[in-house]
């Protein structure tokens, strides 16, 4: 054999071999872009904490021809002072738009509102009535929501919240009657965006807003029965919004 097939024995070799090692880091690269990948479907819990308001949207007209005239001194819209909190939530995702959420939701300190507390011992000529008082409460939320958004390869997810769930003002005052004061439903929305880079091996940083609207009736009670003829009960809209951070891990 000559030295110029030599050298092109040699040069196919070279090539065929550069081939060779060029696909096979190819499919090493691939595999590793893979492995990399966010982890979209599964099971995750979180916890979050919070900041909130307590909401009554109210007629003022509707107490216009109360008992008391200071009555009408509730406003239209009276909101709380802020008070902290924090979530529990645990889900499901099932694909990159789609994830189900349970969520539990306890406020540490006092929301602060006026109400409307019945008074048996105040009114015309002796008799029992509505007189608005400041009310704390520590409300509980309990709620099941569709997480809907999309997850984006870089592990960033944007979504919105919607649901149902049960909201327990535990108030220190029984402005709303038993019916509705314990477990009265809500409904849930909100919005919020959520970061799970693949360095973070399954943790996710998140950030979000809910509100929880809801309907509720005014205690009413009597102690006579002049009061049972002329008794009166009024349903407030009340709105609990609440903005939280924090964390969750998905397995």
């Amino acid at each position: 054999m000559n030295k110029l097939s030599i050298a092109l024995s040699v040069l196919t070799f070279g090539v065929a071999s550069s081939f060779a090692q060029g696909s096979e880091l190819s499919d090493t690269g691939q595999e590793h872009i893979i492995n990399q990948a966010p982890k979209v479907s599964g099971f995750y819990i979180g916890g979050t904490i919070g900041t909130g308001k307590f909401y009554i949207n109210r007629d003022a007209g509707e107490y216009t021809n109360k008992y008391y005239s200071d009555s009408s001194t509730l406003a239209q819209k009276d909101a709380s002072s802020g008070a902290q909190s924090f979530q529990l939530l645990a889900g499901y995702q099932v694909n990159r738009i789609v994830a189900i959420e349970m969520d539990y939701t306890h406020y540490i300190n006092n929301l602060n509102f006026r109400g409307f507390v019945w008074n048996k011992t105040a009114g015309p000529s002796g008799f029992g009535g509505y007189l608005p008082e400041q009310i704390h409460a520590k409300p509980v939320i309990y709620a099941s929501q569709a997480n809907v958004g999309y997850t984006f390869a870089n592990g960033i997810r944007p979504f919105v919240l919607t649901g149902l769930g049960f909201l327990h003002l535990n108030a220190d005052k029984d402005v709303y009657d038993a019916d509705t004061f314990n477990n009265v439903l809500a409904l849930r929305i909100g919005t919020g965006i959520e970061y799970a880079p693949v360095t973070l091996q399954g943790w996710a940083l998140r950030a979000s807003w809910t509100a929880d609207y809801a309907s509720m009736d005014t205690e009413q009670e009597q102690d006579n029965i002049i009061n049972t003829i002329f008794s009166f009960s009024y349903t407030d809209d009340v709105r609990l919004s609440n903005f939280n951070l924090g964390v969750s891990y998905k397995f």
